[in-house]
């Protein structure tokens, strides 16, 4: 009697903590067929199309998702109808998502990230200047908004030179704000003001390659990687005590352009996506490995800016196209044992999102979504 006593103590103790405790969750959009839907990382299933009908009028519209800090909200952008799109996921795996409201804005929301305190939503603008000019809202002056999360409002301000900013990042201290320009070759760098979500420009910092297409932070905030369109190169920057960006040089990429990043927990690694050969290299520069081959190449930090590399995985299936998307298709779960990597575009876009192992550093899985998935992130919903 008194051994199944504590056996059933234990029972309860376990379902307890299930309740007032934490769940891992993952969330990602479809692109074509405007849904999102959730990932459960504990067993690799999906859930079924969430939103679908409510989420975008406009098909491939869908682009990218944050979830904040304590795991209960996901902001999707929608591109093309310029909007972002706040959903509450409190309710976890088996749970329905609510959409929470929605914020119009002046330009076309391409990348999106939270500051670390979520207070605010930094986004990039994704408009050439020529397009501004063709656009029938005054939206010439602005490519940086800022959205305060408690009321849904946006804030928008402008750079000194104004390109086509495609991706957006902060550093760990909620301080730093680099925004990437893809057309310019360029980091616009500002300090942000906690309170307000103010944007103070710092800096200008020239990059020697061509067309990078994204860029990603480290979790000590001192390491900075760029991807690049135009080479089988990456760029490695680093932070030092100054607060001033500085180019450490370029990383030699195995076979293909990169296009997403991801870091490890402890920031030691990361995680490379690379596409089929850029539509931008000539065929001089074309290399030995199948043009229908998708990779992820690992990165090994050594110390602020400093990159070697290390592992190659081969994906079993190509993600579709060779023109970058802007999403960011690649996620480590919470667990930080496994890497999801999305489609690259809605161009001969594939439905599967790859699982990777990163203890074997092997592809162990294939989750097949109800539609094209394009922008992924993870979450843990703290209760």
């Amino acid at each position: 009697m008194k051994k199944t006593v504590i056996v059933l103590v234990f029972l309860l103790i376990g379902i307890v903590s299930q309740v007032i405790g934490s769940e891992p969750i993952g969330v990602f959009v479809n692109s074509n067929t405007d849904s999102i839907q959730f990932i459960n990382p504990l067993t690799q299933e999906l859930s079924p199309s969430l939103l679908k009908g409510t989420l975008g009028n406009y098909s491939g519209s869908l682009l990218n998702v944050v979830i904040t800090s304590d795991g209960k909200k996901a902001i999707v952008s929608d591109v093309r109808n310029r909007q972002l799109i706040f959903i509450d996921i409190s309710g976890g795996f088996q749970g329905t998502p609510v959409i929470l409201g929605r914020t119009d804005l002046l330009v076309n929301p391409l990348d999106i990230t939270l500051t670390p305190d979520d207070k605010y939503l930094l986004v990039t603008t994704g408009m050439t200047p020529k397009e501004q000019a063709r656009a029938s809202m005054p939206v010439a002056d602005y490519n940086v908004a800022t959205i305060n999360m408690s009321t849904m409002e946006a804030n928008y301000f402008r750079s000194d030179n104004i390109g086509f900013f495609s991706s957006v990042d902060i550093t760990p201290d909620g301080k730093t704000v680099l925004f990437l320009d893809y057309f310019l070759n360029q980091i616009h760098s500002y300090d942000i003001n906690g309170a307000t979500g103010e944007l103070q420009f710092k800096e200008i910092v020239y990059l020697p390659l061509y067309y990078p297409s994204s860029l990603s932070i480290s979790p000590d905030g001192k390491t900075v990687l760029v991807a690049v369109e135009s080479s089988y190169k990456i760029i490695a920057l680093s932070f030092y005590d100054d607060n001033k960006l500085h180019l450490n040089g370029l990383v030699d990429l195995p076979h293909k352009s990169g296009q997403s990043f991801t870091f490890s927990k402890d920031g030691t690694k990361a995680y490379c996506f690379t596409n089929n050969a850029s539509l931008m290299l000539s065929d001089s520069q074309s290399r030995a490995v199948p043009t229908n081959q998708s990779q992820v190449v690992t990165l090994n930090i050594t110390a602020p800016g400093v990159v070697t590399v290390g592992d190659v995985i081969p994906l079993s299936i190509p993600k579709g196209s060779t023109i970058p998307s802007f999403s960011k298709n690649i996620a480590i779960d919470p667990s930080g044992n496994y890497l999801y990597i999305t489609n690259a575009g809605t161009y001969e876009g594939v439905v599967e999102i790859t699982v990777i192992d990163l203890i074997t550093q092997t592809e162990v899985n294939q989750l097949h979504a109800n539609g094209i998935p394009l922008g992924i992130a993870f979450g843990t919903i703290n209760n």
